[in-house]
């Protein structure tokens, strides 16, 4: 049974991320025999094969892709529960250079600081604005910064990476029509501008007003003077209602994601751990 092998998950973690069994023996310093055998025990638990073998290496197989994204909520959540009995009262806090894109500066961060003031007041947050990931993760690389905020994770061996935020683009209004015009923050969707405009215009909305963020949409919502598409979370108190139709693909909007990125080698440090900790327990919230 699987849940008798729990211990050997960051094994199959390590070996889904290389794609060969040879090459996560390397880093994890283990006898490649010793790390094939950990994996047909696996297999042998989970009463399927979890990997598909080649001469070139492994690639998982649809059994292989569900117990892997376990293994990574399972691990970041344990993660999370050891660091809680880990932090002592001489933990100092200090200043945390965080970068990221001007979206999720505007967008998510008013939140998230909210709840830094009551659980890491001593923990001070320096921001670094750029415009592409290829300028952020420069400057994470050379130390100009400890920390990054991304819509998606890099893939690159020495970072590592932590889903933080998830969340679906909704229509809202303060009736139960779509008042026109239709506010929004381009700016933070990941759909495509065309196809975005095309699901506007099913709608029957005339105009959609590019505004500087989603506070912005919602209040122009709430006060009647339009309909906001923006993230559930921002609708808020329940004052807007969601006026989803059947006939519309709203995942056309895209989706608001957003990622913490660290190097590897800095993966223990305190100040970046606590804060990482405090982020990811706000979303979880």
């Amino acid at each position: 049974m699987l849940e008798n092998h729990l211990d050997k998950l960051s094994y199959f973690v390590a070996v889904a991320k290389s794609g060969s069994i040879a090459e996560a023996a390397r880093k994890l310093r283990l006898a490649q025999a010793t790390l094939s055998q950990s994996m047909r025990v696996l297999e042998i638990a989970a009463e399927c094969e979890l990997f598909y073998r080649t001469s070139s290496g492994v690639t998982l197989s649809p059994a292989g892709e569900k117990l892997y994204a376990f293994a990574e909520e399972t691990l970041q959540k344990a993660e999370t529960l050891s660091s809680l009995f880990h932090y002592h009262e001489e933990d100092k806090g200090g200043v945390v250079r965080l970068g990221t894109k001007p979206p999720y500066a505007a967008v998510l961060w008013p939140n998230y600081l909210k709840k830094l003031q009551t659980t890491s007041k001593d923990i001070q947050i320096e921001f670094t604005i750029g415009r592409s990931n290829d300028e952020l993760l420069r400057l994470l690389e050379n130390g100009s910064v400890d920390m990054l905020m991304l819509p998606e994770p890099p893939e690159r061996e020495h970072l590592i990476s932590y889903k933080l935020f998830t969340d679906q683009f909704r229509i809202f209004s303060a009736d139960s029509k779509i008042k026109r015009p239709i506010y929004t923050f381009y700016g933070a969707m990941t759909g495509k501008r065309k196809t975005v405009g095309q699901v506007i215009k099913k709608l029957n909305a005339k105009d959609v007003v590019n505004v500087d963020s989603f506070e912005v949409a919602k209040s122009f919502a709430e006060n009647r003077m339009g309909a906001a598409l923006m993230p559930e979370s921002f609708a808020g108190d329940g004052k807007l209602l969601s006026l989803d139709r059947n006939d519309i693909d709203l995942s056309a909007f895209g989706q608001l994601n957003a990622c913490l990125c660290v190097l590897r080698k800095r993966e223990k440090d305190t100040r970046l751990k606590r804060l990482r900790h405090a982020l990811l327990m706000k979303s979880r919230c």
